[in-house]
């Protein structure tokens, strides 16, 4: 190996995020209804994993996606949106999961005549709602916070040269939480529009 060798390899390659397995991409939607700026949301079904949870669209990134095609997709499988009925798209920020898993957001701009024509995949979706963006700007969501430990039995403390005490540092989560109109707003999702609004503020 040679520096010349690092160099080619280093041609036309993408930065990306180092230990993660999974990459995944939420397409954040907005769209105006009965004249307010809104964000949509699903309700996920009851056979697929967090069932019952409110969500933005979206899913796993398949091979060679970018966040844009894989939001795209989603919704399109989940509520049957088509591409012509996504007005604009913009890559956002990406979330990192405590699980080595990135999930990656897209800003959408929605047609509003595209919600008369949602068709909810039910397999995955049982329903979907909107929430003005207003609204959760004038709410401030309750957020429950919790210690990140680690738990590390028989480290081989002696291979590092290292005290048999060392200072594992934690971490900090917070889990924010609306309730509209008989929907809880919680979680991951919830944490993308807490960051979302602290942006648009």
């Amino acid at each position: 190996m040679d520096l010349e060798t690092i160099k080619k390899r280093l041609q036309g390659r993408e930065s990306g995020l180092l230990e993660i397995r999974k990459h995944s991409c939420v397409l954040i939607p907005f769209v105006e209804r009965d004249g307010r700026l809104c964000l949509l949301f699903e309700l996920r079904s009851a056979g697929i994993s967090q069932p019952g949870e409110v969500c933005f669209p979206g899913g796993r990134m398949e091979k060679g996606e970018t966040p844009v095609q894989t939001a795209v997709r989603e919704i399109g499988e989940e509520l049957g949106i088509r591409p012509e009925d996504i007005l604009y798209t913009h890559e956002y920020d990406t979330l990192i999961h405590i699980a080595n898993m990135a999930v990656h957001t897209v800003i959408g701009e929605i047609r509003p005549e595209a919600l008369d024509s949602i068709r909810p995949e039910e397999a995955e979706v049982s329903e979907w709602f909107t929430i003005p963006v207003d609204w959760l700007m004038e709410h401030e969501p309750y957020v429950y916070e919790y210690d990140i430990v680690q738990d590390v039995k028989d480290f081989p403390y002696d291979m590092v040269e290292s005290p048999d005490k060392y200072n594992w540092r934690k971490g900090k989560c917070t889990v924010p939480i609306w309730h509209y109109e008989g929907h809880c707003l919680w979680g991951m999702t919830a944490r993308i529009v807490v960051q979302l609004l602290k942006f648009l503020a």
